[in-house]
């Protein structure tokens, strides 16, 4: 699979504590976000998305090794893409577009954790941020090296230095969609809710079909005090992905945090049935039981929460964990 950036906030620890649902979760860019696209020839504000690809199509030589690079790339192929890249470089040392393929190459051949913070002392991850800030020195207006460069440091957890590359990036090509995201994302964790709405709307509007880009959308509206609102971005991901238990969950959640019990207990309820793994899920459907004066199942949902082996946290595309525990038991 292709390297692209999922958002993983840190994780409190967590055992029966308090009576409180937990909040949702966030997809990020990307989750289930499509990869990074890339080009090398941006000089001016792209309106479109940006290509997945880097060479130019002008039959240089660097131009061949770059296509070389692509072609292994898109196919998955990494250690080739990471060699055509390098070779690449090695030709064209100051062409920002080798370093970009050659990093992005190299996280997807290392498994680099996809999360924000998610390998902030990985060296692969390191490296390919010095790659990354060498071909943005390069080319200030290279609008993937910039959006790249602002995605591994989102992996590092280097939020500041994440943000003016990715505000670059979304100056470049206004028509990319990732841009956007990863942009909202950075500014969501840098406490800029307003910021990030107006940037995941953008993205979430671009990209209508990515529920992902939906949840996140939602999860900064919820964020920011507006759940009727985070409720439409939410009910959008549901209607495109019935079956993804964390839309479920984040939209139970949203109803609760509105005050309508009624109306988040089916969606909880599905939440748990998609997933029963998620201690966080059965935690939320039962708090909507307590709060519905059901003490049966609250007494059945904070038990299976203690007892079940599985996730207390999980991920904002993967995704934002505000991981908080519950039901005054411990585990």
């Amino acid at each position: 699979m292709r390297w692209w950036l999922a958002l993983v906030a840190s994780t409190a620890t967590a055992a029966c504590s308090s009576a409180s649902p937990t909040p949702p979760e966030a997809a990020a860019t990307a989750a289930s976000a499509t990869p990074s696209a890339s080009a090398s020839s941006a000089t001016g504000p792209q309106l479109e998305p940006l290509p997945k690809t880097l060479a130019r199509g002008d039959g240089s030589a660097v131009d061949d090794k770059l296509k070389q690079g692509d072609d292994h790339y898109l196919a998955e192929r990494w250690s080739e893409a990471v060699r055509a890249y390098a070779a690449a470089s090695e030709l064209a040392p100051d062409d920002p577009a080798p370093y970009v393929g050659f990093a992005r190459a190299r996280l997807a051949q290392a498994g680099v954790p996809e999360g924000v913070n998610s390998a902030p002392d990985d060296p692969v991850a390191r490296d390919a941020a010095n790659k990354l800030q060498r071909a943005a020195a390069l080319g200030a207006d290279h609008a993937p090296a910039q959006l790249e460069l602002g995605r591994v440091m989102l992996v590092l957890g280097r939020i500041a230095d994440a943000l003016p590359p990715l505000e670059r990036a979304a100056r470049l090509a206004p028509g990319d969609p990732e841009a956007h995201s990863a942009l909202g994302i950075a500014q969501l964790l840098s406490r800029q809710p307003d910021a990030a709405i107006v940037s995941l709307q953008r993205a979430a509007q671009m990209d209508g079909q990515n529920a992902d880009r939906q949840v996140n959308l939602g999860t900064a509206l919820l964020q920011a005090g507006r759940p009727s609102d985070a409720i439409i971005a939410y009910e959008r991901a549901v209607a495109i992905a019935p079956e993804v238990a964390r839309y479920r969950n984040n939209l139970g959640t949203a109803y609760l945090q509105q005050g309508d019990v009624s109306s988040a207990r089916p969606h909880l309820a599905k939440a748990v049935e998609l997933d029963p793994t998620a201690a966080s899920y059965r935690n939320n459907l039962g708090f909507a039981h307590h709060l519905l004066g059901d003490r049966a199942m609250v007494t059945f949902n904070a038990h299976k929460k203690c007892a079940t082996p599985g996730r207390h946290g999980s991920q904002m595309s993967k995704a934002d964990n505000f991981r908080s525990n519950f039901f005054g038991r411990k585990c």
